[in-house]
Order: structure tokens, then C-alpha cells, then sequence
């Protein structure tokens, strides 16, 4: 476990040298899944169609700690300002309905989207009657953590108390894998030690958040499994200077390097 692993710049990195690991690019917009609740013309409150929608919902979540999403959203009938206040109390009669009926741990994150993010063309009846809505973007959690899986097994468990204003399940937040030395340069990185050394790497993981608002520093759980454990093999991460300092906060556990 990284503990208090800053995301510099929207991203934090793992270099790890001297043996083979294939992590793909994953995100969490992948993993998330959404739902959708409509509203009357001006109103905020749930009519009994969205009522019945929402307890399908919770039914189909069973026990499972969620975390959810909940982003309002207006037609263009009124103005701006009304419709940032009409989307915001939207999102609020679901949160409201959500934590009240489920009885297992939920997490729910509320963004009011005013009439920003039409679903469809505001010029037409249907059309408004489609963007008066709640989307609800949900995923489940374990114990708190999100966990993005690679290939091979290979997994990333984030916790989302720390991962700032963005929202999780529409933010581009993936992990990747540089292979070599040239991919590592031409991403950008530095490879600089905080003793002033230079690293050459045989691989590197990063995770990013493509989120533009400052991120809390997290605790970023890595597993994945290894082949050809060389003598000469470290483990490094970047520090909040951008420049690399050993790990030793890891163990190997069954072929699967746990960091």
C-alpha cells in the first residue's frame, strides 16, 4: 500500500525495473454503469414513474457497497440561474430517496448540470422531456475503493473519499503501462533519483485522473503478477518534486508483487 501517494498534475507514477509486468490502459467510465430518472416540466420532485425506476435500482444493487453519482439536469425552458437551482434540487430528491430506502453502505456524489448537457434537442417537447433528468453513474465498491483491473490479473485499488471535485465515473481516470525507457521519455517523465541519480526502468505504471481540479494525495494499492524476478529489483515512485525515491513498502505474495 502507497500511503498518501500524491497525483501531481492529475497523475502518479510507479517505475518498476528488472522483470516483467503487462498492465493495459483501463478507466473507470468502463467499469461504472448508468441509470436514468425523468422529471416533470419545473419540478424537482420524483413522480411515481421515477419512484418505481429508483426502487428497481436499489433492488437490483442487493448488498453491495455502491458508490453513486448523481448528476442533474434541466431543459431550456428557464433561465441559467433557475435551471442551476432546478437541477441541484433534482439531484437532491434522488439523493434523498437513494440514502433513505438502501440499507447497505452508499456513497453519493451530487453534480447539478443546469441545461449545460443536453441528452437531446431542447426545440422539440420530446427533446426537453429527455433532458429533464437525473443520470445516475454507479459502481460497486470494496470497502471503499475503487478497483481497476488489467490484464493478467493486474489491479488497482484507489480510494474515492480522496480522489477530489471530479466525478469518478466521468473523469478519464485510468491506469497505464510504459514499457521501456523511449516510451518513458517520450511521455515526458523525468527519471532523475532524489539523490541525483538517473533510473533506467523495465517498466512503469501510472495512474491519472484527467481531472483539472487539485487532487487530495491518496493511498494507491497495486497488485499484479511477475515473471523473471531479477537480484537487481526495485520498486520506485515519484515524490511531490517529481523526482524518484525507493520503495520499500511492498511484498511478494503468491507470483503477485502487492504494493
Amino acid at each position: 500500500m502507497i500511503r498518501n501517494m500524491p497525483f501531481r498534475g492529475g497523475m502518479t507514477l510507479i517505475a518498476l525495473f528488472f522483470f516483467v509486468i503487462i498492465v493495459q490502459s483501463v478507466n473507470a467510465q468502463r467499469v461504472c454503469r448508468k441509470f436514468t430518472v425523468y422529471f416533470d416540466s419545473g419540478k424537482a420532485s420524483l413522480n411515481l414513474s421515477a419512484q418505481l425506476r429508483l426502487d428497481s435500482l436499489l433492488q437490483s444493487w442487493g448488498k453491495s457497497e455502491i458508490l453513486a453519482e448523481l448528476e442533474g439536469h434541466t431543459d431550456s425552458v428557464m433561465g441559467a440561474e433557475y435551471n442551476q437551482a432546478l437541477s441541484a434540487a433534482r439531484v437532491s430528491s434522488v439523493h434523498d430517496y437513494l440514502a433513505q430506502n438502501y440499507a447497505s453502505k452508499i456513497t453519493l456524489r451530487e453534480f447539478a448540470r443546469s441545461e449545460n448537457k443536453p441528452a437531446a434537442d431542447n426545440g422539440t417537447n420530446a427533446g426537453k422531456a429527455r433532458n429533464r433528468r437525473v443520470v445516475i453513474q454507479f459502481v460497486v465498491l470494496e470497502n471503499g475503493n475503487l478497483k481497476l483491473k488489467g490484464d493478467q490479473n493486474a489491479e488497482v485499488s484507489i480510494p474515492i473519499a480522496d480522489v477530489g471535485a471530479c466525478g469518478i465515473c466521468e473523469s478519464d481516470l485510468k491506469v497505464s503501462y510504459l514499457s521501456s525507457d523511449a516510451e518513458i521519455a517520450a511521455a515526458g517523465i523525468g527519471m532523475q533519483t532524489v539523490d541525483g541519480g538517473t533510473l533506467t526502468t523495465g517498466g512503469m505504471i501510472s495512474v491519472s485522473s484527467g481531472c483539472d481540479k487539485p487532487l487530495k494525495p491518496v493511498s494507491v494499492c497495486f497488485k499484479y503478477p511477475i515473471q523473471n524476478l531479477g537480484d537487481g529489483f526495485g520498486a520506485w515512485r515519484t515524490n511531490q518534486d517529481g523526482l524518484w525515491e525507493r520503495m520499500n513498502d511492498f511484498e511478494i505474495r503468491d507470483d503477485t508483487m502487492i504494493v
